[in-house]
């Protein structure tokens, strides 16, 4: 049986949209910053490779990004540091998501 994809692209670009409606967001990047920022907080990250974010935005939200893209949207976010050894660390204190993507249904 074929997976259907429809569902939660649809929900993926519903919410950019709203996110994009706000105003408060200068960049695409700034938008994607927002759906990083939701992993990493649902899903409780602290430390995660470039690799497995991609793989993460690619099974929660159905979006296909090279690493580049990705890795501009991480420099967005204000609690994420890159480090020495090519990972990405997340300080925990600081961690705030967007009100409008944590209440909306994906």
């Amino acid at each position: 049986m074929e997976k259907n994809h429809a569902t939660p692209i649809l929900a993926s670009y519903v919410t950019y949209k709203e996110l994009s409606s706000h105003g408060n967001y200068k960049s695409p990047y700034q938008i994607l910053a927002e759906f990083i920022k939701y992993i990493i907080y649902e899903k409780k990250l602290y430390a995660f490779s470039i690799g497995e974010i991609k793989s993460r935005v690619e099974n929660e939200f159905e979006f296909y990004l090279p690493d580049a893209v990705l890795k501009s949207a991480l420099k967005k976010i204000d609690f994420v540091t890159y480090d020495a050894t090519g990972n990405y660390c997340v300080n925990g204190e600081k961690i705030r998501v967007d009100g409008a993507l944590k209440n909306t249904e994906i």
